[in-house]
């Protein structure tokens, strides 16, 4: 079943709507017609198996037949902290990966010795878009503006578990 997307604040109890980016590509590049079934999913931990029932120039109206709370999502929240890489394809693809494998938050960050120093955070929230939809998930992973290494160790919940790998540590995990 294809998945679209559809912010919060377009759906209702019985219905949703479908605009913007994703209606074009319902309507234009999927050339989805009224009576298909879809799934579209909100980003914030639910899916809807939904019916188009009308489809205009801007938008698509759909009947929600099903919902599915945190529908292919994994049991934990996982947050990863990254540094930026030198190449910024690489980091592309690091957060299309990780979308796929679950990770709910991404946090880009600037070290020491971080080359680029400047996030493309619309770019990559487009891209785990993209990747929540391919992957069959429910939750949009947020991405936040480029962090200091300190700021984010500071502002993580003292009870969490911390994983930081280290080429040269001695340990095998760091809390």
């Amino acid at each position: 079943m294809e998945y679209f997307y559809a912010p919060p604040h377009l759906i209702t109890a019985n219905g949703l709507t479908i605009d913007g980016d994703e209606f074009v590509h319902l309507s234009h590049v999927m050339r989805k017609q009224p009576g298909d079934a879809i799934r579209v999913a909100d980003g914030a931990g639910t899916a809807y198996d939904v019916i188009i029932r009308e489809i205009s120039k801007r938008t698509a109206r759909c009947e929600v037949t099903a919902t599915h709370s945190r529908l292919n999502e994994p049991a934990i929240d996982v947050t990863l902290g990254v540094a930026l890489l030198k190449n910024a394809s690489k980091f592309d693809f690091l957060v299309e990966k990780v979308t796929e494998l679950g990770v709910n938050t991404i946090v880009p960050l600037l070290t020491e010795r971080t080359i680029p120093r400047h996030a493309k955070t619309e770019r990559w929230q487009k891209l785990a878009l993209a990747a929540m939809k391919q992957s069959g998930r429910c939750v949009l992973p947020k991405i936040h503006d480029l962090t200091l290494l300190r700021g984010f160790m500071q502002k993580s919940p003292a009870n969490s578990i911390k994983l930081i790998p280290h080429e040269k540590s001695a340990q095998a995990f760091s809390t």
